[in-house]
Parts: C-alpha cells; structure tokens; sequence
C-alpha cells in the first residue's frame, strides 16, 4: 500500500509536501521535538527534511551461504553499519561519502548540521562537512541542538536561524 501510495505520486511529481521549496539533508539523527520542528520548517519555509543519518541505511547484502559468513554479516552490520555508528565511528570518509550520495539521490538544497551535543566526536568532523558541500555546492548550516530537549536552542532560536539561513542562499 505504501509502495503504491508513493510511486503514484513519484508519477504525479508530488513531493512530501504540496508546496516544497527547499529539500532539506539533515546530517544526523532526527530529534525527539520533530514533529513541531518539521510543522515549523513546512509552514514557515516550506521545507522538509528528505533525508537524515537515522533513515538512511544503506546496508550490505549478509551472505547466508554459510554460518560463519552470516555471523560476521551481522556483527559487520552492528559494528559498523547501524545509523549515527556508520557516520560518527572510525573515517570521515563514511559520512563524508554518505552525504555526497544522499544530496545527489534525494535532490537536496542545502544541509543542516545539528550538532547534537551528544555526538562530539561528530562535531570534530564540520571542516570535511564544510569541504564536501562546497564542492557539491550545497549551503551548510551548523547549529548545536540537543535532540532529546528542545529548551537546550529553543525552537524560536532555531527557527531564527536557519530563517536567516535561507535568507541569506535565497532557497526558498
């Protein structure tokens, strides 16, 4: 049902949203105070966010030809593929080369960079970040946000932010 529901509007060339101007990437996981901050940036800038680090996972294909290549299948997949362990854990390269295929793929305008303050080590990685979206020519917009409490940026904050954001790279 699902599957149809969206190749028929694939094939009206609806997106998410009626009127979307802007496509967002979020590089990291969605927080628990999105759905106020999703309404926000739909009724405000019609934006939606098509992609985040939580919903893409491009796992591999686990061999079952075996029961040892299936075990390393799936401690390969929990060790190194599951979402914010496969963009925040060992090379840049990973996050660095998701982002590039997620802008690509999903048509995004521009990337925001949440900056949950739980996810440090990923915040060590906002100069590569800034590297890739000027190559893929995509603005960036790093902001410090937690995921769990949205009074840590609160929403007026935040909604200020990437107004001026959007403002200032005419998306929109």
């Amino acid at each position: 049902m699902l599957a149809y529901d969206a190749e028929q509007k694939v094939k009206a060339g609806q997106g998410p949203l009626p009127k979307e101007k802007i496509r967002v990437l979020w590089a990291d996981l969605i927080p628990t105070w999105d759905v106020p901050f999703a309404a926000m940036l739909e009724g405000e800038f019609g934006a939606s966010i098509v992609m985040d680090f939580q919903s893409y996972t491009p796992y591999e294909h686990i061999d079952t030809s075996t029961e040892e290549s299936m075990l390393m299948g799936l401690a390969k997949r929990s060790m190194a593929e599951v979402p914010m362990i496969r963009q925040a854990r060992g090379s840049v390269d990973v996050m660095i080369e998701d982002i590039r295929r997620i802008a690509k793929d999903y048509k995004c305008d521009c990337v925001i960079f949440p900056g949950h303050v739980g996810h440090k080590d990923q915040s060590a990685s906002i100069g590569f970040l800034k590297e890739a979206c000027r190559d893929l020519k995509l603005p960036l917009l790093t902001l410090t946000v937690d995921n769990f409490d949205p009074r840590y940026t609160p929403m007026d904050v935040l909604k200020r932010q990437i107004s001026e954001f959007f403002e200032a790279h005419n998306l929109g």
